[in-house]
């Protein structure tokens, strides 16, 4: 018996271990933007930029997800004959064409196939229609039971903001539509994406402009293509220990957030017990420094992360990742990834970076010290300065994240006694 039940408790603990392995092999969660592949987003189409997903569900360390975009125009089938989704050119042109054209062969390599469900309970029911056999794709689009369930899409709800999208402006230059009185919750003018589910011969689903379920002709011209693919976490993201870039809260609260929920103002107990223990803590003049190393900051697998705190009060004031002999691939890599975040760059004194660096370092550093052409500035929510440089030396590419607090204009002094006016008193 005390072997039997050895044994069991044995199995059990091994069970749960690696459920706990499986869990921990995400680093990313549900409602999560990612960062994975790239493809143009620009007027001009010539740019390689960062695509931005929407994890739709995360199980056993595979995780789904969405372009949070329009990301190019395509019909559904450019053949006039009735097309299912196994036989239509749009799933032949994601599988091929966009696979390529948006992922390295490397990154292909976490992208799994799925079994796609072409049955009729994926469609919407009053439609009835045959959307053929079940499929094997690397790319897919949802079908109408999938943009029900991740986006509460049906046929009456033209109030669901949620379920709108913006085309980027390569997809508006390839003629998709937008609609200037129905806005996303960014405030753009939102788009219509294409569903696999079919309506009838040669009808396919899209989520209307209002966020409302509607079928339209396969062969229309203006519809966005939203992929969904399912990828490998680990191998696309790295492990749940490696920090994923950091996100920002809804802009009406006014507050920065990083990754993990760090706020601004929190304490260094605070962030040690998101973080775990740093591997180097460091006192300067006037701030305190945690670093943790190597960290993983989007494509980047081995970059230093800090962050900084004032002595005086003990709340975080700055931010920071490096990213040591930086290839200028890289730099760009990281300017077209926060110019799609932020928006465009705006202008950059080099003067402002440095004083705003040296309030918080007990080093002084000049405008020398860092290659001419690499300044960068972007606003964040709240009043956050976000900076990008590159240093002379070791070519070390730094994002730097600047509280508000050390944007504000000091207090004015107050008056020595010898200096009071007794004018008028």
């Amino acid at each position: 018996v005390k072997k039997l039940f050895a044994f069991l408790l044995a199995v059990l603990i091994a069970l749960l271990s690696a459920a706990a392995s499986g869990e921990e092999s995400a680093a990313v969660s549900a409602g999560d933007t990612v960062a994975f592949g790239q493809y143009p987003q620009t007027t001009e189409g010539t740019d390689r930029t960062p695509i931005e997903w929407i994890v739709l569900d995360v199980q056993d360390g595979n995780a789904l997800l969405i372009s949070k975009y329009g990301l190019d125009v395509q019909p559904y089938s450019t053949e006039s004959t009735a097309a299912t989704w196994e036989t239509c050119t749009l799933r032949a042109w994601l599988n091929g064409d966009f696979l390529n054209a948006a992922f390295t062969p490397e990154e292909q390599e976490a992208i799994l196939v799925s079994e796609t469900d072409n049955s009729r309970d994926q469609g919407y029911g009053d439609w009835n229609a045959d959307d053929g056999s079940n499929t094997q794709d690397r790319v897919f689009l949802l079908s109408y039971a999938e943009a029900n369930k991740f986006f509460r899409v049906t046929a009456d709800n033209k109030e669901n903001i949620g379920a709108r999208i913006r085309p980027t402006a390569y997809a508006v230059s390839r003629n998709a539509y937008t609609d200037e009185k129905l806005k996303t919750e960014e405030g753009a003018e939102a788009g219509w994406w294409w569903i696999r589910s079919l309506s009838g011969p040669a009808f396919a689903g899209f989520v209307r402009s209002a966020g409302s379920l509607d079928s339209i002709s396969t062969g229309s011209k203006t519809g966005c293509v939203r992929p969904v693919i399912r990828v490998s976490a680990e191998a696309a993201f790295g492990n749940a220990s490696s920090p994923q870039p950091e996100t920002t809260s809804p802009p009406d609260t006014g507050a920065f957030t990083f990754r993990d929920s760090i706020l601004w103002g929190m304490n260094q107990s605070d962030v040690t017990a998101v973080e775990g223990n740093p591997t180097r803590n460091l006192d300067s003049s006037g701030s305190v420094f945690l670093y943790y190393e190597p960290v993983r900051v989007g494509k980047i697998s081995s970059a230093i992360l800090a962050f900084c705190f004032r002595k005086d009060s003990d709340r975080l004031v700055a931010a920071w990742y490096v990213v040591e002999n930086a290839a200028r691939d890289t730099f760009d890599y990281f300017d077209a990834a926060y110019s799609l975040k932020y928006g465009e760059a705006k202008e950059a004194n080099p003067e402002d970076f440095v004083t705003l660096y040296n309030s918080i370092h007990g080093q002084k550093t000049s405008v020398s010290d860092y290659s001419a052409d690499s300044f960068r500035r972007w606003e964040g929510p709240g009043g956050t300065q976000i900076w990008m440089t590159m240093g002379l030396s070791n070519r070390q590419l730094m994002m730097t994240y600047f509280s508000p607090e050390l944007n504000r204009p000091a207090a004015p002094a107050e008056p020595e006694p010898d200096d009071i006016d007794l004018n008028g008193i």
